[in-house]
């Protein structure tokens, strides 16, 4: 077994500090019992003096965690050595044939905040699926014929499509415009209503949400549904006083009606019903009393309201105007070149 000095330092380098305990309870439990006889020796022989302590049947590191180099080491011998008929350009923790596993490259894919055990685990696995990704690789590469490994069309072509799409997007920065006014969605949406049909009940107004036993609060709260026009901004107030874990005050704003339901659990048996000829109810269950008030609504399969789309018609003009700018520029590039007999078609 020939072992990698430098997978030690980055041991060391990683843990400050390893007890007794440690070191022999993972030592009981990742290390075979016909390589722990060896333990003590190992470390005598292969730890600088400067690392170590007293040693009493188990040595305490004090200074630096060396024994979890050991416990990784034995547990992952078969991959940790060096050869020494080639010449590494760094330490490494791992080869196959000619290819090396950096422990630089071990430092910088580690996690942080692991735990010693943990860590010992990722590294062992980390540097068990190298091993096995490498040899794969090597079958592959004196298996397959030159033809076979040549990847040289696909390389040119995805080069081509990364340079076009950096360039399309620096010329897209450079010049799309990206402000759209509200005249130019209104008259989107206008023009193509038929496009936007709801496909679930869609509503605006408000709900309440208050601990089923606070009597008082429920109670106060009530005295504000009673005014007319409803309080909102004297409701929002009420709730953020007495921290009410559940409420929505913003009426302007329009919702599917089942993502309301799933935060006030109303029941009903005819869901549309209700919205058309009632939509105001006070229910409670075994921890919430509730408040559902509709200002407004628009059943499935009516037109969806303008405020609800307005992001996403949004969204689709800036996509036309990047496809329009994209095109013009190409027709430009083009008439250009043909203009100064750039290309030939024969």
């Amino acid at each position: 077994m020939k072992f990698s000095y430098g997978l030690t330092v980055f041991f060391v380098r990683r843990f400050s500090l390893i007890y007794t305990e440690k070191w022999s309870s993972c030592l009981r439990a990742f290390v075979p019992s016909c390589l722990r006889a060896f333990a003590p020796s190992c470390l005598r022989a292969f730890a600088p003096s400067c690392l170590r302590a007293s040693y009493g049947g188990l040595m305490v590191l004090r200074s630096y965690g060396l024994a979890v180099f050991f416990l990784a080491l034995l547990s992952a011998c078969d991959y940790i050595h060096f050869d020494r008929g080639v010449k590494p350009e760094a330490p490494y923790a791992a080869r196959v044939y000619d290819k090396y596993l950096y422990l630089s490259e071990l430092q910088n894919q580690l996690p942080a905040d692991m735990s010693i055990e943990d860590s010992i685990f990722w590294t062992r696995n980390y540097i068990n699926l190298w091993v096995q990704e490498q040899l794969f690789l090597y079958q592959a590469v004196h298996n397959l014929s030159d033809k076979e490994q040549d990847f040289t069309p696909q390389l040119e072509a995805y080069k081509n499509s990364l340079l076009l799409y950096t360039y399309e997007n620096r010329l897209i920065n450079q010049n799309l415009d990206t402000l759209i006014s509200n005249t130019e969605i209104q008259q989107y949406y206008n023009e193509r209503i038929d496009n936007f049909i709801l496909n679930r009940n869609t509503v605006k107004g408000l709900y309440v949400g208050i601990w089923v036993d606070s009597t008082q609060i429920i109670r106060n709260f009530r005295r504000i549904l009673a005014k007319s026009p409803p309080a909102l901004a004297e409701m929002e107030d009420f709730c953020e006083e007495f921290a009410v874990p559940l409420f929505h005050f913003d009426t302007t704003q329009w919702f599917y009606f089942d993502n309301i339901l799933d935060i006030v659990p109303m029941q009903t048996d005819n869901i549309e019903w209700w919205l058309r000829y009632n939509r105001s109810k006070e229910f409670s269950n075994d921890q919430y009393w509730y408040y559902l008030l509709v200002t407004d609504y628009r059943l499935k399969n009516a037109y969806s309201p303008l405020e609800l789309e307005h992001d996403r018609i949004r969204k689709t003009i800036l996509v036309r105007r990047k496809e329009m700018l994209i095109n013009e520029m190409k027709r430009n590039i083009f008439e250009d070149a043909q203009k100064n007999g750039a290309f030939e078609v024969f």
